[in-house]
């Protein structure tokens, strides 16, 4: 396909935080994927080939593993629904396209504007120091005195935006910086299995009062735990001020092999890749297929 701009986009749409509410998009707890959904675009022969898998899973070898059924015959060892294989054509674009597909352009622009707008990436930086800030301050009020549901829940607070923190160093350029600041941050605290992690997260006051008696954690314990996290995340705010936003302005330098080709890939696509994505989302916005294009 001489035409083919988009090789492949694979988006993956996550849950929020245990349905609490009133979450910026950035503070997401991206750790559970609910779609994923397969694009192949071939703007010469305006057509998509499109593929999806709706379900919910941890991706990992056994969740989607084949498995061996009666009589010997072969299916998905997932739970749930898995269709990726034998993409379609599809010639005409609905609201869930336009919505996915919406989806990637920002997580597209996201991911770019990180190696491209220092500006950028040192708010997206800032924007999550002052929410670890923010937990930090909040736990430090707390914890002298309160009830074991309020305890639970600013324990767990400190525990998501840890492993938020581990999340972001993974995500952000310069991995010769963030490497280095992930190994000091494991010998201080691992972090927690994001899988183990979600269960734990209450909906409500009285739902984490009642965790925190089923997982046996008394307030002595919380406490402790607070306290323990409040040092590490205090660590984790400086070691991010001294070892990466002081060398901002030179993360080149720092770049390993991978991200260089990646900075390279965006050079070369990033622009004409984004205008292909507006054309597609505008079009079927506007006329529910590809044949305007």
């Amino acid at each position: 396909m001489s035409g083919l701009l988009l090789c492949r986009i694979i988006y993956v749409l996550f849950r929020t935080l245990g349905g609490r509410s009133g979450l910026n998009p950035r503070w997401e707890f991206l750790n559970h994927a609910k779609f994923l959904v397969f694009y192949h675009v071939c703007f010469s022969g305006r057509v998509i080939y499109h593929g999806k898998y709706c379900g919910s899973t941890n991706l990992t070898i056994a969740g989607l593993a084949y498995r061996r059924g009666i009589g010997g015959s072969r299916g998905i060892g997932n739970y749930e629904e898995f269709t990726i294989s034998n993409p379609r054509p599809r010639l005409n674009l609905g609201r869930g396209d336009v919505f996915y597909l919406s989806e990637v352009l920002n997580l597209v622009t996201h991911k770019a504007s990180l190696y491209v707008n220092p500006n950028y990436l040192r708010k997206y930086l800032l924007d999550h120091l002052m929410r670890m800030e923010s937990i930090l301050h909040n736990s430090r009020r707390i914890i002298s005195g309160t009830s074991l549901g309020e305890l639970y829940e600013t324990c767990v607070d400190l525990l998501v935006v840890y492993d938020q923190t581990y999340a972001l160093l993974d995500e952000v350029p310069g991995k010769g910086l963030t490497r280095e600041i992930e190994e000091e941050l494991a010998k201080m605290k691992p972090p927690v299995n994001p899988f183990e992690l979600e269960l734990m997260i209450p909906i409500d006051r009285d739902q984490a009062e009642l965790l925190a008696k089923d997982l046996g954690l008394q307030y002595a314990a919380l406490r402790k735990m607070i306290r323990e996290y409040i040092d590490v995340l205090e660590s984790a705010c400086r070691l991010i001020k001294e070892r990466y936003l002081a060398k901002l302005e030179r993360v080149r330098d720092y770049f390993d092999v991978k991200e260089r080709s990646f900075m390279e890939f965006i050079e070369r696509n990033n622009t004409r890749h984004r205008r292909s994505l507006e054309r597609i989302i505008g079009t079927a916005a506007k006329f529910g297929k590809l044949g305007q294009l």
